[in-house]
């Protein structure tokens, strides 16, 4: 297990690892990892602090971990990686410690969004309601971020005036109150289907997203999402992009990469 620099090393017996690191014998039960029918792999590892109350201090939830296997007569360069992702709960009953694991894929079960004032306007978004932010001075936000242009509807008429535009915060102001609904065009720099979904995936943590048996008339195809902050999460996100050209998306837990 490890977190920014510091590593821990548990194993089920004595194991010299080289460079001076011993692993001592305090996993005292099998490792359970199991995979679920999503790809999804959970479990847990039940090991003896023999240093007394080590890892309440270094508090391991939210470390990452890996999980390999091999003999006491392998280097340990030799040792095969089962699987590896994120410790999601510690506990502790006297010296031992239970740690619940999940793999990298559970980072994509994180909602996007949580503060209702904020939203994401990913790629090419067609008319889709703003978020009121000023009711006194009628300012809008159609994006956490900067945009290439937004186009604003009052009950679907196009306003060609009365509309201050901040692309680059995101956000405009009218200078009248509508009569109605008020809807927007908008759109960020980046509009094809793989440059949004990459967005999405390096928001989430990865590394990065490669569709793969999509031709490049596909990738090419504009793509718009509106995320807001209603719990959607990146898998749901990336889902509905996937979906969208019959694509699946299918996490490497080693290289930390979607395909």
């Amino acid at each position: 297990v490890s977190n920014s620099g510091v590593s821990m090393y548990l194993s089920d017996k004595l194991y010299n690892v080289g460079s001076g690191i011993v692993c001592d014998n305090w996993i005292i039960e099998t490792p359970y990892i199991e995979e679920s029918l999503d790809g999804q792999s959970f479990g847990s590892i039940a090991f003896v602090d023999m240093l007394g109350n080590e890892l309440d201090n270094k508090y391991p939830k939210g470390w990452k971990w890996s999980l390999y296997y091999g003999d006491l007569s392998w280097p340990f360069a030799d040792f095969k990686q089962v699987s590896s992702g994120i410790i999601s709960e510690v506990q502790r009953n006297n010296h031992i410690y239970t740690l619940s694991l999940k793999n990298n894929d559970s980072k994509l079960d994180k909602p996007i969004l949580t503060d209702e004032s904020t939203m994401l306007c990913v790629g090419s978004c067609f008319n889709f309601e703003p978020i009121l932010i000023n009711g006194a001075t009628l300012q809008y936000r159609v994006n956490n971020g900067a945009v290439s242009f937004i186009d604003v509807y009052d009950r679907g008429v196009l306003l060609n005036s009365g509309v201050t535009r901040d692309l680059a915060d995101g956000t405009f102001t009218l200078t009248n109150a509508p009569a109605g609904t008020i809807t927007v065009i908008a759109s960020t720099a980046s509009q094809s289907l793989e440059s949004a979904a990459l967005r999405l995936a390096q928001m989430a943590g990865y590394s990065g997203i490669n569709w793969v048996n999509v031709s490049a008339a596909r990738r090419a195809y504009v793509a718009g999402l509106v995320v807001m902050a209603d719990g959607e999460t990146y898998r749901s996100a990336l889902q509905k992009i996937a979906d969208s050209i019959g694509a699946y998306i299918i996490e490497d837990a080693n290289s930390n990469n979607l395909t």
